[in-house]
């Protein structure tokens, strides 16, 4: 370092050999916004394995459909004690836009339908300054069997099954009506062409009498 200057805003000028060097001000780093952290996320079945200090991501998290609901605990990590964190949280695909701010650290997510979404926490301070790093959670909520594709596709394979079934139900009975109505014919015409035959023979034998 060659020289050092205090700039008005606070930022420290430094001139080394390489160039110039601009640190931020020591009081803005102590009050910067904390990050949020994860602390716990649980569901109504489980909870999920966290490090003991907090993370700020979470994925490939997958509910099943007897646990739709999701509850999250945050917390940051404040440097001084008159330091007051709020948060604001958006879920992607359901919110158009952030929560208001609130200084209440849990959250619960229910009566989520099927599909993928991704949960954003930010930490924001009363004057509304924003955290420079977002907490996530990236989950997916699976859809109950009879809303699956599989399920559908089997129930159009039955209901197929099923049609072709009747058809060939009909065709087979209607095939032993029809058997049944030629053997009706083929025993009446027998049996009028026998009797036709033995008429011809009294006839003629009545005839010769005479």
């Amino acid at each position: 370092v060659t020289a050092l200057e205090l700039g008005s805003d606070g930022r420290m000028w430094a001139g080394t050999s390489r160039g110039v060097a601009i640190l931020p001000p020591l009081e803005s780093a102590r009050t910067q916004v904390p990050d949020p952290l994860l602390v716990r996320v649980s569901t109504p079945l489980r909870q999920l394995p966290l490090a003991l200090s907090g993370q700020s991501t979470l994925s490939g998290l997958i509910l099943q459909p007897d646990e739709r609901a999701l509850d999250v605990f945050v917390r940051s990590v404040v440097m001084q004690a008159q330091q007051r964190v709020l948060y604001r949280t958006q879920l992607e695909g359901v919110d158009h836009d952030w929560s208001p701010p609130s200084a209440q650290r849990q959250l619960r997510i229910a009566g989520l339908s099927s599909g993928h979404y991704v949960l954003r926490i930010r930490a924001e301070d009363q004057s509304g300054r924003a955290s420079v790093n977002e907490a996530r959670i990236e989950f997916d909520v699976r859809a109950p069997f009879y809303e699956r594709p599989w399920f559908a596709a089997a129930i159009l394979g039955a209901l197929a099954l099923g049609a072709l079934f009747w058809q060939r139900q009909q065709a087979q009975r209607a095939l032993a009506i029809e058997r049944t109505r030629t053997t009706i014919a083929t025993d009446l015409h027998d049996e009028i062409g026998a009797g036709l035959s033995r008429i011809a023979v009294l006839s003629e034998g009545l005839a010769r009498d005479r």
